[in-house]
């Protein structure tokens, strides 16, 4: 069959390698044509467009790129009239894929949405758009499936990718002696806006903690960046290996909120969120988000299991005393260490991928 796969974000680059390979494992006969990342081309060639021209963040940011946007969802649009595929799977990125569904479905194409939008965060009319416009939806939050029920929108749950990634590629994390690391990593986020913003907190509170060293864990195509904030700095190095490598290696761990935050705590390391944009941004998100917690963490155990330090409380003084507490014989470090176990038994499954990869072609065989 012929997937037309659409990710805009390198997390979801990542997710979508993951199910392309699985596809690829149950279906002989499996082409790709795709929006992505590297992970993707690994397995399918060339992108149409790499996400690199595709990740922007911020209500303010996005207006600067109008342009650019427009002319991706038009080379999508020809690339998928020209493809013809058997279904088009959309992957996270909703500001551009809900708008690609609505398009493509009017086309006649099968549409499979995979990371559902999180509707129940804000803007709870994109279920209507889901229910409209996608033929699947598959979530990857427990607490999902009973939101989009609400709405008579029937969805999924294939389990979460992170922990199927973690179980890959560290299998042993709960048997690691973290106590005795002296490094702390550093997850500014994988956008140009939020390392702009985050990252110079971050390092500005190294000088309070001489006896460790820091570890950003980086992305190549902001190796300008990093070095314009790191400058000579020797107490921090940068290390592009992936963010659950340098996890592996870590103490305790700063970290933007998103995906990073769900991997952190289920690799078993103790974390504070943290979270700065620029005013104007943060004032229209206050008013639209919905949820009690910005960490996925958080809101799937439903309390505030790590600490969230957002905006003007994402400061070198708070980073500082919330990070005392989770280091070694810091009074948090016990309660956060016990977070990995709850989290893995309210995610449930790790063969993510085999399991959407079946689902999906068991449904093109059906139809």
């Amino acid at each position: 069959m012929k997937y037309f796969l659409i990710a805009g974000e390198a997390s979801g680059d990542q997710h979508a390698a993951h199910l392309m390979r699985a596809l690829m494992s149950y279906d002989n006969e499996a082409e790709f044509c795709f929006l992505g990342g590297d992970e993707m081309a690994k397995i399918g060639g060339e992108p149409e467009i790499h996400i690199d021209e595709m990740a922007f963040m911020g209500f303010t940011q996005l207006l600067g790129h109008l342009g650019k946007i427009r002319s991706n969802f038009k080379k999508a649009r020809q690339a998928l009239v020209d493809y013809q595929p058997d279904v088009l799977i959309l992957i996270d990125y909703p500001g551009f894929n809900l708008r690609m569904a609505k398009w493509a479905k009017k086309q006649g194409l099968k549409v499979y949405y995979y990371i559902a939008p999180k509707a129940w965060a804000w803007n709870s009319k994109r279920v209507f758009t889901l229910k409209a416009y996608t033929d699947k939806v598959y979530s990857i939050l427990p607490f999902e499936k009973d939101f989009f029920n609400r709405f008579g929108l029937h969805t999924e749950y294939v389990g979460n990718p992170v922990q199927e990634e973690i179980a890959r590629k560290y299998p042993e994390t709960e048997n690691a002696d973290k106590d005795k690391s002296r490094i702390i990593a550093l997850l500014p986020g994988s956008r140009k806006q939020e390392i702009e913003y985050v990252l110079p907190v971050m390092l500005d509170l190294m000088s309070q903690f001489e006896e460790y060293s820091f570890m950003i864990a980086g992305m190549k195509v902001h190796d300008e960046l990093y070095k314009r904030f790191v400058g000579e700095k020797s107490q921090v190095s940068v290390d592009y290996s992936g963010s659950l490598s340098v996890l592996s290696r870590s103490v305790a761990a700063l970290v933007t909120s998103g995906t990073a935050t769900l991997e952190t705590a289920l690799m078993g390391i103790p974390q504070i969120v943290c979270y700065k944009t620029n005013k104007l941004s943060y004032q229209i998100a206050k008013k639209l988000i919905k949820v009690p917690y910005i960490s996925l963490v958080n809101l799937i155990l439903r309390s505030r299991a790590v600490p969230e330090m957002i905006q003007d409380n994402c400061t070198v003084d708070f980073l500082s005393e919330g990070l005392m507490k989770i280091l070694p014989g810091g009074e948090n470090r016990h309660d956060q260490l016990g977070i990995t176990d709850l989290l893995r038994k309210e995610i449930g499954n790790v063969s993510v991928s085999d399991k959407l990869a079946l689902l999906i072609i068991n449904s093109l065989s059906a139809s």
